[in-house]
């Protein structure tokens, strides 16, 4: 496949760019959707009884907080760990092939998600999470970046991937251990996830086309074929060779498109793993669902909201100007679940379910913009590079989440005891 052939991206191409972002950011979502069953491995035996017993709080506005720990934690090891790889690709990591990056990948989230689900120590839980998220973090960038060698469709695909993601990774976990579905322990559902991280592997290796202009070149070195390496030399694109002080200097112009994005992950992930954790409703207004199942079915349906918004770029492509509005309204609605957790003045779950899905819709259209409007409008030359920063992004805004997540529930717990 020539350059003209890349530009053009072909079905196989999308498809498996949406599996990327589909099976890559898998592990990302099933950690924060079992946040509340991994904390549980770190409770005792009361505690965990009261998780696992699967029936609803009997009255209303009775505290929560009791010996819980804050689901931030669970997000901090989630978070701070991608960035860190993030970061590190960003700056590090052009010169190693796309083939090592990928194989990394798929073995480290294999082996974290086997330690989460089959470890019975929370210490051991928390470090497998960030395994994972070391192993996302890292898909994150890579998948980006290799959007800069096809058309801009492909960061489309990707993203629709990621908000796929979100819906499949936490309705699928929340059906399969809820007990009035498939009733599987948090420990089968997790090993059953595994098929899409080897679903990662196949797509790259079996079904992507590989663009040629980018890989050939070593086979013809390989062969010391002098004209056909001059040939692809001259097809592959250009990269500016940057010093370390250079790329950051090349962050700045970007900052305008990245902090209102980093923003309403701040406030959005506030929501998801600070303050839904405390916002449990009774049998009667929470459609019998136990505290743990109200907590999963939050975040599933605040992921369709993501999966909707990127997913709906290509039929709405929404001025660039309106990033700018995302964050006020991402921290409205933040301010309403805090407002809930200690005023209890929502009638119905379906309330909450209905804001968390708005939560979702604002996230998901803020970074899919982001990543679009980077992909037209920065020099091709340094646009692999500029797609790993926007890669950063979410994962910043994730990151300071896990602190203001964790300060909101010592905060509300302190004030409702």
């Amino acid at each position: 496949m020539g350059m003209k052939k890349a530009e053009s991206a072909s079905w196989r191409t999308l498809v498996s760019f949406w599996l990327f972002g589909l099976c890559n950011n898998l592990p990302h979502i099933l950690m924060l959707s079992a946040a509340e069953d991994i904390n549980a491995k770190g409770n005792s035996a009361h505690h965990k009884e009261i998780y696992e017993n699967g029936t609803c709080p009997l009255r209303h506005g009775v505290s929560h907080c009791g010996a819980e720990k804050s689901t931030g934690i669970i997000l901090f090891a989630d978070a701070f760990p991608s960035i860190i790889v993030k970061i590190l690709v960003m700056f590090f990591a052009q010169n190693v092939s796309y083939t090592v990056r990928h194989s990394v990948i798929v073995t480290i989230q294999v082996i974290a998600m086997v330690i989460v689900a089959c470890t019975e120590s929370y210490p051991v839980a928390v470090f497998a999470v960030g395994l994972a998220l070391c192993g996302v973090g890292l898909g994150e960038s890579t998948f980006i970046s290799f959007s800069s060698y096809f058309s801009r469709s492909t960061t489309i695909a990707w993203s629709s991937g990621t908000g796929a993601a979100g819906i499949v990774g936490s309705a699928l976990y929340a059906a399969l251990t809820e007990p009035q579905i498939v009733n599987l322990s948090p420990k089968n559902a997790l090993l059953v996830m595994l098929v899409f991280t080897f679903t990662l592997g196949l797509t790259y290796w079996f079904l992507l086309d590989h663009p040629q202009n980018l890989y050939r070149i070593f086979q013809a070195k390989y062969n010391r074929d002098a004209e056909m390496t001059m040939k692809i030399m001259r097809e592959k694109p250009k990269v500016r060779e940057t010093t370390l002080k250079e790329k950051v200097i090349l962050i700045k112009p970007l900052l305008r498109y990245l902090l209102p994005v980093m923003v309403v992950y701040i406030a959005e992930y506030t929501i998801n793993l600070g303050l839904i954790q405390l916002i449990v409703f009774d049998c009667a207004h929470g459609f019998n669902l136990s505290k743990t199942s109200q907590y999963r079915w939050f975040q599933s349906i605040y992921r369709v909201g993501a999966f909707a918004s990127k997913s709906s770029l290509s039929l709405l492509d929404f001025p660039v100007w309106v990033l700018y509005i995302f964050p006020f309204l991402q921290i409205m609605n933040a301010a309403i679940f805090f407002s809930e957790t200690l005023l209890l003045f929502m009638p119905h779950i379906m309330v909450a379910f209905g804001l968390i899905l708005v939560a979702g819709l604002y996230g998901g259209s803020a970074m899919v913009k982001c990543v679009s409007h980077v992909h037209k409008i920065v020099e091709p030359d340094i646009k692999e590079f500029s797609l790993a920063v926007v890669a950063t992004t979410n994962g910043m805004g994730v990151l300071f989440a896990s602190f203001t997540g964790i300060w909101f529930h010592d905060i509300i717990c302190k004030t409702i005891g």
